[in-house]
């Protein structure tokens, strides 16, 4: 039996995690109609690899960016409903199970999405079925909320749309460096719903510190998303949308400066607004500080709390 559900993955010199990701779909206990590899332009063998399996549908083009990849798999896609699974990380055995009962219990969501555990980038399939938490409760989902809360109900790799919801808001927007999956989230589920589980279906595999790496032009596109959002909002949904948009700011702010990247911290900063102010004040004292005592003042926070 299988679900009416294409599976999209971007992949981009990723041939080192591909397979286990392969692997994760083919071991699910529903399976899905299609699995679409769009092949960014990789120089590593990735798609050698996908090609060698005969378990998915390749489609190569030059690198344009993940949001690109991602628009060309749900413009190939044949399914109701587009799953989406990056090349490094995981999905537990129920997964796609999950997601397909949450859609029948919500008809009229847009997207939906099941609890995500971060793990090193050095888990394996094993790791995914340990994690696996199948008896999850099934829920409407504020995820404007509860992202700006710091608990998004799920992310990338552990949720599923309606294809032609997707389509209709035109994916995700390309060319941006940061929060294009967001963007889609938030305009997805703030005019249609969303809903999730709390069950784990997916491992997000991540790097050591969780950080960009790179300067990132600060509105990014989620907050951006949520700016275009915002005049025709409800009243009531307007504080949800800038309590989001004031915690992406501060994020962008302290990941600008554990870069030492000041000019780029000062700049997210004052796209910040006046939600979280402890947090504010924070990244202020953080900024009055000469360059090397910020740095060893975050490296010490994220030490100790783990990085927000």
């Amino acid at each position: 039996m299988t679900a009416p559900v294409s599976v999209v993955i971007p992949l981009h010199n990723a041939a080192r995690h591909i397979g286990a990701a392969l692997d994760s779909i083919a071991w699910q206990t529903l399976a899905p109609a299609e699995t679409i590899v769009i092949d960014d332009g990789s120089t590593d063998g990735g798609g050698a690899i996908v090609a060698a399996r005969d378990t998915a549908r390749l489609i190569a083009q030059p690198n344009r960016g993940v949001a690109a990849a991602r628009n060309a798999g749900l413009a190939a896609a044949a399914q109701r409903f587009v799953a989406f699974l990056d090349a490094d990380d995981l999905w537990c055995p129920g997964h796609l199970a999950g997601l397909v009962e949450l859609a029948g219990r919500f008809p009229d969501a847009a997207v939906f999405g099941a609890h995500f555990l971060p793990v090193p980038a050095e888990a394996t399939l094993e790791d995914a079925r340990r994690a696996e938490t199948p008896e999850g409760h099934l829920r409407r989902a504020d995820y404007v909320a509860e992202a700006a809360s710091g608990m998004p109900p799920f992310f990338t790799s552990s949720c599923m749309v309606r294809a032609e919801a997707a389509r209709e808001l035109g994916g995700f927007p390309e060319g941006e460096s940061h929060g294009e999956d967001m963007a889609l989230w938030i305009r997805l589920s703030e005019r249609d719903g969303a809903a999730a589980t709390t069950s784990t279906g997916a491992l997000y595999r991540r790097s050591g510190t969780g950080l960009t790496g790179r300067t990132v032009a600060v509105p990014d596109a989620a907050m951006r998303a949520i700016d275009a959002l915002l005049p025709a909002a409800r009243p009531e949904r307007r504080d949800a949308l800038r309590a989001l948009r004031s915690r992406l700011a501060l994020a962008h702010t302290l990941d600008a400066l554990a870069r030492g990247d000041r000019a780029c911290a000062r700049a997210a900063l004052a796209e910040a607004g006046s939600a979280f102010a402890a947090r504010r004040l924070a990244a202020r004292l953080l900024l009055a500080l000469p360059a090397p005592a910020a740095r060893a003042a975050f490296t010490l926070r994220t030490a100790l709390m783990g990085h927000a």
